[in-house]
């Protein structure tokens, strides 16, 4: 998905709309394991070289690792959900080294908010560029706003109940829309349907969508996977399916009314194998399209480079063995994003835009 996007601020009473920028950066591959972090910088052409690029002892075992920025400073920052006890989140404010975002412990915390039966997930729920902390429960979204202070910054901002594990549903978090704000929505693997609950006016998931339908239950290899691969500023689904041991891959696209349906879907790919292979996604050339990515037992990563217009693994390759299958990867574009001070406003028509990072954790 975009990492840099002009999109909508939430709260300004102005009429605003998303364009898709000109540049992007890699993103960058983190490790996480019992408190330990590493990163490793990707570079235009594929996975950096080792050693890793960064490290930081920060966290225990049973700790949920996320990263994104959750002041609003431009600088990815860690973030540990800690289900025991009371469920506590605890985030890392990053520091800025030479306009690359480097690991740090401390700076916000939010006690007695969660559950441990919930999934955690960072997004921006209310559109002002900040991402916020997220706990999807039985199909219950439940977010905290953060601010410029970090995380517990702000208010709840939740999303109600949508979904239901009965009829196999999938829980979708994404900018489908393109807008700047994470939507919430379900793909129901039993029918197909995608089911999307854009953010508007900065209330978390209370807008509609058209249903769409892409896929079926044989396409439930994975969870489904979200980020923008064909380019367009709005975020997609991608969908995987075991077919007699190999992996196979399709994606619908995101449209600006916010539906996935299988009307827009990429080329079906068949790149990998189900029994050693775990499917993800990340824009690892920094070319502003999300590539499909394998990490094959458990210590390997392989990607293939999304073509022009989101034909998905048919570009070069790029491979990286690190790490093992104790570590809990994850991806963030690391390079500091100046501060909209710094950057300016761009004037349009009926408002004001500005740059801000579209990255959360699924």
């Amino acid at each position: 998905m975009k990492k840099r996007t002009i999109g909508a601020i939430a709260g300004v009473a102005l009429m605003m709309a998303a364009v898709v920028p000109q540049a992007f950066a890699q993103d960058d591959l983190i490790l996480f394991n019992s408190g330990s972090w590493l990163a490793n910088y990707s570079t235009s052409s594929g996975f950096g070289p080792l050693p890793g690029d960064d490290g930081l002892t920060w966290g225990t075992t049973g700790d949920k690792p996320l990263v994104g920025d959750i002041n609003g400073d431009g600088i990815q920052d860690v973030v540990l959900a800690r289900p025991a006890a009371s469920y506590t989140w605890y985030g890392g404010h990053g520091v800025d080294v030479g306009g690359i975002s480097k690991f740090s412990a401390g700076g916000s915390a939010l006690g007695g908010w969660g559950s441990a039966t919930g999934t955690p997930h960072l997004g921006d729920t209310n559109g002002d560029g900040i991402q916020d902390i997220i706990l999807v429960d039985n199909f219950n979204w439940l977010s905290f706003t953060s601010s410029s202070a970090g995380i517990g910054g702000g208010a709840a901002n939740n999303g109600g109940g949508f979904g239901t594990s009965t009829l196999g549903d999938y829980p979708l978090l994404g900018d489908f829309n393109g807008d700047g704000a994470t939507d919430l929505g379900v793909w129901r693997s039993t029918s197909g349907g995608t089911f999307i609950k854009p953010t508007v006016g900065g209330l978390f998931g209370s807008g509609s969508a058209p249903g769409g339908s892409f896929g079926n239950a044989s396409w439930a290899f994975a969870a489904p996977l979200v980020g923008d691969i064909n380019g367009d500023g709005r975020d997609d689904m991608l969908l995987t399916a075991d077919v007699s041991g190999a992996l196979f891959w399709r994606a619908a696209f995101g449209q600006a009314d916010g539906s996935l349906d299988l009307s827009d879907q990429s080329n079906q790919l068949n790149w990998g194998a189900t029994s050693m292979d775990i499917p993800m996604l990340a824009d690892i050339n920094g070319d502003g399209m999300d590539d499909v990515v394998i990490r094959r037992s458990g210590g390997t990563y392989i990607t293939s480079f999304t073509g022009a217009g989101g034909v998905i693994g048919t570009g070069p390759t790029s491979s990286i063995g690190w790490g093992n299958s104790a570590f809990t990867p994850t991806f963030a574009d690391m390079t500091v994003i100046p501060e909209p001070a710094t950057l300016g406003l761009f004037a349009l028509v009926g408002g004001g835009m500005l740059w801000f990072r579209k990255r959360f954790s699924i």
